[in-house]
């Protein structure tokens, strides 16, 4: 973008080439090319400055339009991009048909100003996190350039997500595998993945959902939300080992956390019944006093193998002990 800018900025210096220094700096903005470059220049340092002058070039100047929404789109103003979607419409409608880049960040825009108003004319709340919401002017915007550019990740993701906020999981699943069969694997898609799963969950497909979720896993080991999601439906399925497996992964990234280590004892004296055809297990409150305090200093395997070995001990307690002992009913 620097080197566009800087080229762009000599050959412009050579066709206007004056002189006259002190006049030179007077006629800077008397130069659409001069006006558009020096207001991309400046976006970092003087954002307002840099609205303002590309606001006055739009009319004129497609590409204006374009850094334009970029620099709104980057600020979070969504409401004045909304404002400018009619214009855009009216004089460069080629931006919406050819420019995927551009028209997901519209389409978006609107799907994030949803609710807060009642027409595009006025703003929505500005420097307030919005959901994404349904918008068939966002689907107008998004559907047309997902047909044309099917391996565009952002605009099918927004594409699917449309569909999704019009409990359509279907459609957002057709959208969503085009795209990832259509187009080499990034390291960003594990989320198309995981939405993916929730879609196949959603439809009764629980094995092609743990397909996804384990394609979600492979590009992005450390996911926690994939790793608790990938434990619940190996749950589901009986595939307890494996649930087991993603929970201590799960611990393993995010740290000790209560919600987790519930789940995991309980898939592993899910196990144990399993393996034992019991339905209540008897174990001595030692015994998991000093198994709870392993599984705080992440030493998760040593903490099921004791709790193991205190279910595999077959001596009777005494009258004191029996007082003790934790009655551990197992629900599937």
């Amino acid at each position: 973008m620097k080197k566009q800018i800087l080229l762009l900025l000599l050959s412009s210096m050579f066709l206007h080439f004056n002189t006259d220094s002190e006049n030179q700096k007077g006629k800077r903005f008397k130069n659409t090319i001069h006006e558009t470059i020096w207001s991309v220049y400046s976006q970092k340092k003087d954002p307002k400055k840099s609205f303002s002058t590309l606001l006055k070039l739009a009319k004129k100047n497609k590409y204006a339009y374009k850094w334009l929404i970029s620099l709104l789109h980057k600020t979070g103003n969504f409401g004045k991009i909304s404002q400018m979607i009619p214009l855009i419409k009216a004089t460069f409608p080629d931006i919406l048909q050819n420019d995927p880049d551009t028209g997901f960040m519209l389409a978006h825009a609107l799907m994030r100003c949803k609710g807060t108003f009642q027409s595009s004319l006025f703003a929505c709340k500005q420097k307030q996190p919005l959901q994404l919401a349904y918008d068939q002017g966002a689907m107008d915007i998004i559907q047309p350039l997902n047909k044309k550019f099917p391996t565009h990740q952002q605009v099918a993701a927004l594409t699917a997500a449309l569909y999704d906020l019009s409990n359509d999981p279907l459609n957002a699943l057709v959208i969503a595998e085009k795209y990832l069969n259509s187009s080499a694997t990034k390291p960003t898609d594990f989320i198309i993945y995981f939405k993916n799963t929730a879609r196949y969950i959603k439809l009764g497909k629980k094995n092609k959902a743990l397909a996804s979720i384990k394609k979600c896993i492979e590009l992005q080991p450390g996911f926690v939300p994939a790793l608790i999601l990938s434990a619940n439906l190996n749950n589901e399925m009986n595939k307890i080992e494996e649930a087991i497996s993603n929970c201590k992964a799960a611990l393993e990234t995010a740290g000790p956390n209560k919600m987790i280590i519930f789940m995991l004892i309980k898939l592993f004296f899910k196990l144990k019944k399993a393996q034992h055809k019991l339905s209540e297990f008897v174990l001595n409150k030692e015994c998991m006093e000093k198994a709870m305090k392993l599984l705080e200093e992440k030493k998760y395997d040593k903490a099921l193998n004791f709790i193991d070995t205190c279910l595999a001990k077959k001596t009777k307690p005494d009258e004191k002990t029996k007082k003790e002992q934790l009655k551990i009913k197992v629900i599937s």
